[in-house]
């Protein structure tokens, strides 16, 4: 389920499984752990989507392994997160 509001595919290039609980995303430069990953893992090679729904969204974040949903988006006029 992609998002309408916007989504984010992180990539796992490295050669390690990496633990997706240990970092955040934000669009905020002054919140920077406004949304933090839930415990996955993401294999080498591997990718997540990150459906960006906005603060209205009532749910849970972790979909499966791959897929999460956060509760901020990124607005037009704004150029990155």
């Amino acid at each position: 389920m992609r998002g309408s509001e916007g989504f984010v595919e992180i990539v796992n290039n490295s050669d390690k499984t990496v633990d997706l609980g240990n970092y955040c995303l934000s669009d905020t430069e002054t919140d920077a752990d406004k949304w933090r990953f839930p415990e996955a893992q993401l294999e080498p090679g591997a990718y997540a989507v990150v459906n960006l729904l906005g603060k209205d969204f009532v749910g849970e974040a972790k979909v499966s392994e791959t897929e999460f949903n956060a509760d901020f988006k990124v607005g037009s006029d704004e150029t990155g997160i």
